[in-house]
């Protein structure tokens, strides 16, 4: 008799849970690519790479790792997207001058937009 009460209340708990936890997680997916945009950097682009990496279940982001030349030292940039249905990935032309928006995380300059300039 307690076993067709306490089963059932488990079950809506953890799915209740689960629930909180995956909105929880959305929205920071969503939110992945708005950030402080304090700082701009203007360089030639040496490299790009991209890379779909997963976040959470069914969703994933597309990391993009940009190194680029700005008098005489190489700096390492990383823009973070969450993959939506109409998600683009940035186009970012080799041997171009950029200037990137974004800020210092660790060893590494995040940024989230850019620009093509003339130089």
């Amino acid at each position: 008799m307690v076993a067709a009460i306490v089963i059932p209340a488990i079950f809506l708990f953890f799915y209740i849970k689960s629930k909180k936890e995956a909105k929880k997680y959305h929205h920071k997916w969503l939110l992945i690519n708005q950030i402080d945009e304090a700082t701009e950097i203007i360089g030639k682009v040496q490299k790009t790479t991209s890379e779909r990496q997963r976040f959470y279940y069914g969703k994933y982001i597309n990391e993009t790792n940009v190194i680029i030349q700005r008098n005489n030292t190489v700096l390492y940039l990383k823009r973070v997207d969450p993959v939506t249905t109409n998600y683009q990935a940035p186009n970012i032309e080799l041997g171009q001058t950029y200037v990137f928006k974004g800020y210092w995380e660790d060893d590494h300059f995040r940024f989230s937009t850019y620009k093509r300039t003339k130089v």
